[in-house]
């Protein structure tokens, strides 16, 4: 949180109160999170008093919450062209992973095939659109989107949006949906679209956001889901447009889902496996809180596991990606480090996949994942986590080269075991790189599967081939 948001809560908590004793709790508070923040920083543990035990989260929350989901200032004008409009909480490239690499090819190819887009940004608080533009330059996909979308950064409410009265509307997370929802019926009452990517309550603990986020899941939508696995984990749920309570299930074409493309990553030769002497494994290790889901601990308490029992010997080196935080090394034995790798381009992403002969990426959430598929398609034997939606025969039918396991260090030291007795099968692991999965997004958000959208985005809509 920067240092303009912090001085934003500070003065909402400070006019949430209005008599003197409620000015004095709320200047206690105010002093207690610059404490805490001061202390933070200077690697000072406080009294237990001070501790998050004591601390008035639920404030901060209220604040939060409330602002995030204020309504957009929606004003229906007969003159406007008809457009979609994409709801985003933030656009950064530091936070361009898979779920806003797969929502902004959606918008890339909803463009090619002729629909005008408009992003709004919800909840950017420093930048205006020609900072945000700015800064998308340092992301090629996010840079060629907005060559020709509209951009709208509308953290400030107050801000009219004019609308056609056939706009349609389209939200990324739970809370841009809620917006999108209110969005639709200020203007014609059309279901909007929520492009549901994670079952995002496993974000929360059993809390305000939690609860709020389940009762979005009831709003009337129309779901597109990233991925066969994920939707069959919300049908099996009763969730979204399964739930009989949510009157869009009722309707005969409520859901469509998509394979999530991943990297055209080409397996290494068999003469380069055969002549390897040093082994390499590849650990997708994401220690940030936001990356929780990923189980960093238990694929780190795995590998250390693994080691204590000898199941790598000396010819093998261990190296981590994904982290935005780490960029040294962490020990994982005595004299055995993991080596954490730096955010490299996607050309040289996909060119150095090939060195690895076992992958480690771990998923403890409904959604698949998209590494463990590429490290499959780099021919690495690669150990991931099962879940109830995605049982281990359905994720190794996929492909040989993944191996499922409970979400446990013993379990994943054991599949480890497994990937390291099977290195040396090299034919089968150049085999189970080749599988039936969209290497591009063209092929995930193909023509036909467009067309099938033709009653949640009318043809009226379309502005031309190519806008």
């Amino acid at each position: 949180m920067g240092l303009k948001r912090r001085f934003s809560v500070a003065k909402n908590i400070w006019l949430s109160f209005h008599s003197p004793k409620g000015k004095v709790y709320a200047a206690l508070v105010i002093i207690l999170h610059a404490v805490k923040l001061l202390a933070r920083r200077l690697g000072i543990r406080l009294p237990g008093k001070l501790d998050y035990l004591s601390e008035p989260v639920g404030l901060t929350n209220l604040w939060a919450l409330e602002e995030r989901m204020k309504p957009l200032n929606i004003v229906v004008r007969a003159n406007e062209p008809a457009r979609v409009n994409v709801l985003l909480p933030a656009l950064v490239p530091e936070i361009i992973f898979g779920g806003y690499i797969a929502m902004l090819n959606f918008i890339l190819r909803l463009m090619e095939t002729g629909y005008r887009v408009r992003i709004i940004v919800c909840e950017e608080v420093d930048k205006n659109e020609a900072a945000v533009r700015d800064a998308c330059r340092r992301s090629s996909i996010a840079n060629k989107v907005l060559e020709h979308a509209e951009l709208l950064v509308a953290q400030d409410r107050s801000h009219e949006i004019a609308v056609s009265p056939k706009d349609v509307f389209v939200g990324y997370s739970w809370l841009t949906m809620r917006l999108a929802s209110r969005a639709a019926r200020a203007t014609n009452g059309k279901l909007p679209i929520f492009f549901i990517q994670e079952f995002e309550a496993i974000f929360h603990p059993y809390d305000s956001f939690h609860a709020l986020c389940m009762a979005t899941y009831r709003l009337p939508h129309f779901a597109i889901f990233n991925s066969e696995l994920l939707m069959r984990f919300f049908q099996r749920k009763k969730l979204s447009v399964f739930d009989s309570d949510n009157p869009a299930s009722k309707l005969p074409h409520r859901y469509a889902y998509f394979p999530h493309a991943f990297s055209d990553i080409m397996p290494p030769s068999r003469d380069d496996l055969v002549t390897r002497k040093t082994k390499k494994l590849l650990f997708y290790a994401r220690p940030e809180a936001h990356a929780a889901r990923n189980i960093f601990e238990i694929g780190m308490m795995a590998l250390r596991k693994a080691l204590r029992d000898g199941v790598f010997d000396s010819n093998w080196e261990f190296y981590g990606i994904g982290s935005l935080a780490l960029s040294d090394e962490l020990e994982l034995a005595e004299g055995v480090s993991l080596h954490m790798l730096p955010r490299v381009s996607l050309e040289e992403y996909c060119r150095m996949m090939r060195d690895f002969d076992v992958g480690l990426a771990l998923m403890y959430a409904p959604h698949p994942s998209v590494p463990p598929f590429e490290m499959a398609a780099a021919g690495m034997l690669t150990v991931t986590t099962f879940f109830e939606s995605r049982p281990a025969e359905a994720m190794e039918k996929i492909s040989s080269n993944l191996i499922a396991c409970r979400p446990d260090p013993e379990s994943v030291a054991k599949g480890l075991q497994k990937a390291v007795q099977r290195v040396g099968e090299i034919d089968a692991r150049l085999k189970g790189a080749r599988f039936d999965w969209p290497r591009t997004w063209k092929d995930s958000f193909n023509d036909s599967w467009l067309s099938s959208l033709a009653d949640v985005l009318p043809r009226s809509e379309i502005v031309g081939e190519g806008q």
